[in-house]
């Protein structure tokens, strides 16, 4: 990784919605613990994490696994 945060876009199939970002956070929060940042700001769903030097690659590996395994609004 080349800086310490990184954003990406999450794909829908429908237009994003203001409460995506939220509910996003929420499941990842209260299934697997994993606290992110997530928001619609510039149109899309984004979701932002930290690669700072105590986060592990396990960790971003839960991460990727959370969202294969949970998704995301409008996936």
């Amino acid at each position: 990784m080349c800086a310490a945060m990184r954003a990406f876009i999450l794909p829908q199939r429908r237009p994003t919605v203001d409460r995506d970002a939220f509910e996003l956070r929420r499941d990842l929060w209260e299934k697997e613990r994993i606290q992110v940042r997530a928001d619609t700001l510039l149109g899309p769903l984004t979701i932002r994490f930290s690669a700072q030097a105590y986060v592990e690659e396990a960790d971003l590996a839960r991460l990727c696994a959370a969202l294969e395994k949970h998704g995301w609004p409008g996936k």
